[in-house]
């Protein structure tokens, strides 16, 4: 089976009068960054599924992850298939996001830890925050960035 992509063109507004263009291409992925055959992360899918907060809500404010849930989707208004991403935070937050930089990136964090935040970090999350990048048409792109591992 073929995997779906998201092919995206942004052109991304640089200083002064320089401009970028790029193609962002992204694949969804699925994956848990925890066993789901445990009882207890059962029910830690099932309340993601159904009382995550939107990551669009905490702003540029960092978070410590210490696991991750992406499932592939697609968006309700455009069709384009998109990744469901539910971030695990420390403070026992699950914070949810359709963005595919945040995906794009979070999935790059979760290789960074081979899956294992509790293993391999230094205090057993990753601590993040998101960067919104300007694009024409009054559209951004976000992704995390990482202030600790």
């Amino acid at each position: 089976m073929a995997a779906n992509k998201t092919n995206e063109t942004n052109n991304i507004q640089g200083d002064g009068n320089a401009k970028r263009t790029r193609v962002v291409t992204f694949t969804p992925e699925a994956y848990t960054t925890f066993d789901v055959n445990d009882v207890q992360n059962k029910l830690k899918v099932f309340n993601a599924h159904n009382a995550s907060a939107s990551l669009n809500q905490i702003g540029e404010e960092p978070f410590n992850i210490v696991d991750v849930m992406a499932e592939p989707s697609t968006r309700a208004q455009s069709g384009n298939p998109c990744q469901n991403t539910y971030i695990f935070v420390d403070d026992g937050r699950v914070l949810f996001t359709q963005s595919n930089g945040i995906a794009a990136t979070i999935n790059e964090i979760v290789k960074v830890v081979s899956g294992d935040f509790k293993t391999n970090t230094t205090n057993g999350y990753v601590r993040a925050h998101v960067s919104v990048l300007p694009l024409t048409g009054n559209r951004t792109y976000k992704r995390l960035q990482m202030d600790a591992i």
